[in-house]
């Protein structure tokens, strides 16, 4: 069953393919294939047409909040299954608020057609979210391949490595294919380390050995700073 709210830590790291390959050879012991061991990700942010919420986390506040619709159909139709999905990060915290819909209805409710959408506490969420930032609409398209793993003591630790990460601002819809401008370099990977709580020692001295760090890293930002030094954006 599709989870629709938790809370948990949520690190990235920006790996070559050199320290991937040293890092699994560490973690192979500890780590097996999650339930969706290989899946890709298509999503679309929402966001205003002066991208408020974007550059609202270049504000000194430990705050942050995006709506977005993701999709792990590899190739997606209107049928598709998809979460409408809202994000928060709090002083380091993440807080997810999802509702599983088809792509259809995701869109049409994210159009103002609010009641195709089932009532619910997380509904009311995201509807106060739409109502706070008004005028949201489509801004980004995303895409990118994951694999994806867990601990084989208690799977509460996940850790997804994202390949072939690209972005558009147009054609943003599902059905339009995956094609765009990438965000990483093709010999690069984003690692991302998802836990309840504090890492296992494990996994503290596999990353200490190869002096791996975290870093501040958002996809949905990093496409809209692309957008700015191409011109396509001329907000600060």
């Amino acid at each position: 069953m599709a989870i629709l709210n938790f809370n948990r830590v949520e690190k990235k790291y920006l790996l070559n393919e050199n320290k991937y390959d040293a890092l699994m050879l560490r973690l192979s012991p500890y780590i097996e294939h999650d339930e969706y061991p290989i899946s890709t990700t298509s999503t679309i942010y929402y966001d205003t047409p002066d991208f408020k919420a974007v550059r609202y986390s270049y504000t000194k506040t430990d705050f942050r909040e995006k709506l977005r619709i993701r999709t792990y159909d590899s190739i997606p139709s209107e049928y598709s299954q998809c979460f409408i999905e809202l994000k928060k990060k709090f002083q380091g915290i993440v807080y997810k608020r999802r509702i599983y819909d088809s792509l259809k209805n995701a869109t049409d409710y994210l159009k103002g057609n609010k009641y195709i959408i089932p009532h619910s506490q997380i509904r009311e969420e995201i509807d106060y979210h739409i109502t706070r930032m008004k005028k949201l609409q489509p801004a980004v398209f995303m895409y990118y391949d994951r694999n994806s793993f867990k601990d084989n003591e208690t799977g509460a630790v996940r850790i997804t490595f994202d390949r072939n990460i690209v972005y558009r601002n147009y054609d943003l819809e599902f059905t339009k294919g995956n094609h765009g401008t990438r965000i990483i370099n093709t010999d690069e990977v984003l690692m991302e380390i998802k836990v309840p709580g504090p890492y296992p020692l494990w996994l503290v001295n596999a990353l200490s050995e190869l002096e791996i760090y975290p870093q501040s890293f958002s996809k949905y930002k990093s496409a809209y700073e692309s957008l700015r030094k191409k011109g396509e954006i001329i907000f600060t």
